[in-house]
């Protein structure tokens, strides 16, 4: 994990010919996350309403938080996208609101690394979009630079730490956090079958 003042870069790195899913899931207390996939672009979002803790508390707080999460590396792209919703997974949809939404993506190919931006914003989904296009270079550089360093001083992470790393990152960065994975990823890179 790495960052600059408005998005975060991550790396994960998949063991062997282990399918690279993503999984995007609001942290929404009051059910009303939204998410989606752009299988074209390569881009995952979501918008998190804010709501009062205190005076007011359930109250809606009047803004929310907007996250867009996109792949860095260059030939990779989304073969297979789809969302969540209630308990039923729905393949190939693009977009998902409610309690417990959650879209997910796999990049093609199996193992090895992939690198993602993970850009937010208080204002609007396309201020995210904009602070990820003002910090393309500076994240792409920083990324490449200090995923290289890291790898010279330590080992790679299990499955476990990775998650745990992007579920610190995605609350700081764009205020949604998944612990775990609701959906059950096939090793042998079929489609999410359930969730739990």
């Amino acid at each position: 994990v790495t960052g600059t003042s408005r998005c975060g870069v991550l790396r994960f790195s998949y063991p062997g010919a282990v399918p690279r899913w993503l999984v995007l899931r609001p942290n929404s207390d009051a059910g009303l996350g939204e998410v989606s996939v752009d299988p074209a672009a390569g881009t995952l979002q979501g918008r998190n309403p804010a709501h009062r803790i205190y005076a007011g508390q359930g109250q809606p707080a009047g803004f929310a938080g907007h996250f867009r999460v996109s792949l860095l590396s260059a030939g990779q792209r989304v073969v297979e996208w789809g969302t969540a919703l209630g308990g039923t997974v729905s393949h190939n949809a693009t977009s998902a609101k409610g309690k417990g939404a959650l879209a997910y993506a796999r990049v093609g190919g199996a193992g090895g690394a992939v690198e993602l931006s993970l850009c937010n914003s208080f204002s609007s989904a396309a201020a995210a979009a904009a602070n990820e296009a003002a910090n393309y270079r500076q994240l792409s550089n920083r990324a490449s630079g200090f995923f290289r360093r890291a790898r010279a001083t330590t080992r790679e992470t299990s499955s476990g730490m990775a998650e745990f790393l992007l579920c610190r990152a995605v609350a700081v960065l764009a205020t949604s956090c998944a612990t775990t994975s609701p959906i059950e990823f096939p090793r042998n890179g079929g489609r999410p079958a359930s969730i739990s």
